[in-house]
This record gives structure tokens, C-alpha cells and sequence, in this order.
């Protein structure tokens, strides 16, 4: 499966199943292999600091995450966040 080298973390996958809905397709894959850049130091994908993979989002307009607020189950900045 070719990459770019600049990926941090790919996800190699299957379609499933493709459903006409309208004008656009939906698509349901398995995933069958990921990859992971050492570098981000996580134990399984639900270990991974997202501030290190720098991820752009995209919901109309591009998003960067700027700082960790914290992980599920961490109540502590809980009011922080709310405040956000």
C-alpha cells in the first residue's frame, strides 16, 4: 500500500460496502492495518496525544488543535474545558 512519507497515521483499509444515498455514495470499510509513527509514543490507538500528530480538521473552515485538555476520565480541568 503506497503512503506519504510525511504520514503519521495511515489507515490501510477495505470497502465493505458502498450505498447510494442521493447524490453522493456512503462507504463502509474495515480497517486491516495501521500505521503509527514511532515518534508519537502511544501505547494503542486510544493512548495518542493529539497536540504531537497535529491533525487538520476540516468542518467548513480548517481547525488545528492548539493544547491537550485532557483524556477521558480526567474531571480535574473539567471546569477549564466548560469554560472554553
Amino acid at each position: 500500500m503506497p503512503v506519504l512519507d510525511a504520514s503519521r497515521w495511515v489507515y490501510e483499509c477495505e470497502v465493505t460496502q458502498s450505498v447510494e444515498t442521493g447524490s453522493s455514495t456512503t462507504f463502509f470499510y474495515r480497517i486491516r492495518n495501521v500505521q503509527i509513527d514511532e515518534q508519537l509514543e502511544c501505547a494503542d490507538t486510544f493512548d495518542i496525544n493529539l497536540t504531537k500528530l497535529e491533525p487538520v480538521i476540516y468542518s467548513g473552515m480548517y481547525h488545528s488543535i492548539g493544547k491537550l485538555l485532557g483524556r477521558i476520565g480526567d474531571f480535574a480541568e473539567r471546569d477549564e474545558i466548560l469554560k472554553l
